[in-house]
């Protein structure tokens, strides 16, 4: 466990423990228009699932339930359907529960052996689940490179080391990879350039560079990457960076 999970487990059980006698005191002793819980679930449990809610998604229970800004539990109406998220909210559930109940129990596993689906498995923190090269691709989109590199730096500053977005050598490569594919090759440079401060070692990442710089008509500065690739590289992968050296010298 890390510093920032260390102090995030700390966090998470020490407001817990100051909030918990409170918020129960604010939250109803019976419920009305319960859709998708029994009708005899008791307050401890149903607390126990909202809890999971939030911290799957990352909210509070203000965003699914109605009441004024910022009010408190004992403001809410928590049987109103006023909000959409309340009512997505039951058509997650009831995915999630086809998922665990009926789809899981046909992959001929003994039952002991599957992995129960919860909203956390997916939203990861998140209210919408969206992946780290989804967002810089909509930041690229809608405010360039610098954009889209400073939505980078602001997700990792703020999020790194938790569970929420995948800030491995991997996603940048791929994402630098696809946008070249589609012609953007100043912005697969940029971030591939960004990609190369957090894994200077990377042998794919700079035969990426490589790629991409080959795709501009640099010459002389996909050559330079090759052969930082021909440095970094084991078994195979030196062969594949000496065949571009090769290729490129002849030209």
């Amino acid at each position: 466990m890390n510093r920032f999970t260390r102090a995030i487990a700390r966090g998470l059980t020490l407001c817990c423990l100051l909030s918990a006698g409170a918020a129960y005191a604010q939250v109803p002793d019976k419920f009305t228009n319960l859709k998708h819980f029994r009708k005899d679930i008791s307050k401890d449990e149903l607390m126990t699932q909202m809890r999971g809610f939030a911290l799957g998604l990352g909210v509070r229970c203000g965003h699914c339930h109605a009441g004024p800004p910022n009010a408190q539990l004992a403001d809410m109406d928590f049987a109103s359907d006023e909000k959409q998220a309340k009512k997505t909210a039951r058509i997650m559930l009831k995915m999630m529960n086809q998922i665990n109940g009926k789809y899981l129990s046909r992959l001929g596993k003994e039952k002991e052996d599957l992995v129960t689906v919860k909203c956390v498995t997916c939203h990861h923190a998140q209210s919408r689940p969206l992946l780290l090269q989804e967002i810089l691709a909509t930041s690229l989109d809608e405010e360039g490179i610098e954009g889209m590199l400073a939505q980078y730096q602001e997700l990792r500053n703020d999020y790194y080391g938790g569970f929420t977005y995948d800030f491995g050598e991997r996603v940048l490569l791929e994402f630098g990879s696809g946008i070249a594919e589609e012609g953007k090759l100043d912005a697969a440079l940029a971030i591939l350039e960004l990609n190369a401060q957090w894994y200077p070692e990377s042998f794919s990442n700079e035969y990426g560079m490589g790629g991409v710089q080959e795709l501009r008509g640099d010459k002389n500065e996909a050559l330079a990457h090759y052969r930082k690739a021909l440095e970094l590289g084991q078994g195979r992968q030196k062969s594949f960076a000496q065949k571009m050296i090769d290729e490129l010298s002849r030209e």
